[in-house]
């Protein structure tokens, strides 16, 4: 710890702002050396701790939050982390919700391949998040298809550990290759389909500004609604209902050249302010 103070000291003496980010602990080591400074800012992507079955622990969380929230500047990613933040800290002095940014020049590029003859293809890349209703996505799309629907899936990201109907799994991709696998599949339907919990309210899916940044539509739980702001080409269905997902996914079928005209307003919007150096301009104006 002695050399992680050093080092904050070091860096405040040549740069505007210092980001640290929080663990429950840090505060209490380096608190001695940073009241001198106000450069100094916390990000707390998640309270961990909060929800321990032991009483000390949940106490020193909520103290150490506390702490940088009252003599620190401190970043969130969303703003239910922000509300957490202040219910926990009601004297929380500067509490800035800056959204996770992404690399723009994986999806500049990009344009989507369309075909009013055929289906639709859901398309998902990334880690599978423990946070994601994936069985539900999964029954929908089956009983779509066995409805008539012309619907299939593609994943990027991983295998999973058995077959689905209609479910092609890619395994571990190339970022840089993405947008070429990408643009070989027919009309693609993007899918954030986030659960009705609080861990996924309270996140920044760095993933909803790279899906807008392709320029296509988008399956999008309510869950993930409040983080859209002025992005179109989204299609909202209620967080853990799966006949509003199967409404969502029917929807968008019939609409999809529509909402490939409103979506490729969103890339131009996503890539003119979501990508890192746009997201860490807008936070320097306000800290």
């Amino acid at each position: 710890m002695a050399i992680l103070a050093c080092k904050v000291l070091m860096l405040q003496a040549r740069a505007d702002r210092v980001v640290i980010r929080w663990r429950p602990l840090i505060p209490f080591f380096l608190l001695p050396l940073l009241l001198v400074r106000r450069k100094v800012w916390f990000e707390i992507n998640s309270i961990t701790g909060l929800d321990s079955r032991y009483f000390f622990v949940r106490k020193i969380v909520s103290f150490s939050v506390w702490l940088v929230s009252y003599f620190f500047g401190v970043v969130v990613v969303s703003d239910e982390s922000k509300r957490q933040v202040e219910l926990i800290s009601s004297s929380a002095k500067r509490v800035c919700v800056i959204r996770n940014g992404f690399k723009s020049s994986f999806f500049e590029n990009f344009s989507a391949s369309l075909d009013v003859s055929k289906g639709c293809t859901l398309v998902y890349f990334g880690r599978k998040q423990s946070y994601y209703d994936w069985d539900m996505l999964y029954s929908a799309l089956s009983d779509l298809r066995n409805g008539g629907h012309d619907l299939t899936m593609e994943v990027f990201g991983f295998y999973e550990a058995e077959e689905r109907d209609a479910v092609q799994c890619h395994g571990q991709f190339n970022p840089e290759e993405l947008t070429g696998l990408l643009s070989t599949i027919c009309n693609p339907v993007l899918v954030l389909h986030a659960s009705d919990s609080d861990v996924a309210k309270a996140g920044s899916p760095m993933k909803l500004y790279e899906y807008a940044a392709l320029g296509i539509p988008c399956i999008l739980s309510s869950s993930l609604s409040d983080k859209i702001e002025s992005l179109s080409g989204f299609v909202e269905y209620e967080a853990g209902d799966e006949r509003s997902l199967k409404e969502a996914l029917v929807y968008v079928t019939h609409n999809y050249s529509d909402l490939l005209v409103k979506s490729s307003v969103s890339k131009k919007y996503a890539l003119s302010n979501y990508t890192w150096p746009s997201v860490v301009k807008s936070w320097l104006k306000k800290a």
